[in-house]
């Protein structure tokens, strides 16, 4: 029986360790990339965003981005508001590497390419979903 535990733990710990193949770093330079090409793509159109965390599993080659949808609106005095209108997560498979979300082998770091559409594609989805429910 102890054998059995020990060996249970074992296998937690590692998968545990071995799940996000991301640093701290990484996740945020990949965030502060979505969030730079937003003002270009997303963010013109209705809804604000705020990319609030990545997670990217080794074991399933899946990075998992959670975000908001903000209306974007302004006080009398004129000052910027934010309200969450809607929270999604977008689930993009077959990324196993920092250098297939971000890449730096250009002059410039930017979103690899593949990466991009593919999320350009979710977010879509995620806006349509916010319209069907709220009347814009």
């Amino acid at each position: 029986m102890k054998k059995f535990l020990m060996i249970i733990s074992l296998v937690l710990m590692s998968s545990t360790n071995a799940a996000e193949f991301l640093s701290s770093t990484e996740q945020a330079t990949v965030l502060e990339e979505i969030d730079n090409i937003c003002g270009d793509t997303w963010c013109e159109g209705d809804f604000d965003f705020s990319f609030n965390e990545i997670k990217c599993d080794s074991e399933s080659s899946v990075c998992e981005i959670e975000m908001e949808l903000f209306e974007g609106c302004y006080e009398e005095d004129e000052s910027l508001c934010n309200e969450t209108i809607y929270s999604g997560t977008c689930s993009i498979g077959k990324l196993a590497k920092y250098s297939d979300l971000v890449d730096e082998s250009r002059r410039w770091r930017s979103l690899n390419d593949d990466f991009y559409f593919r999320l350009s594609d979710c977010i879509t989805e995620l806006e349509e979903e916010a319209y069907s429910i709220f009347d814009f």
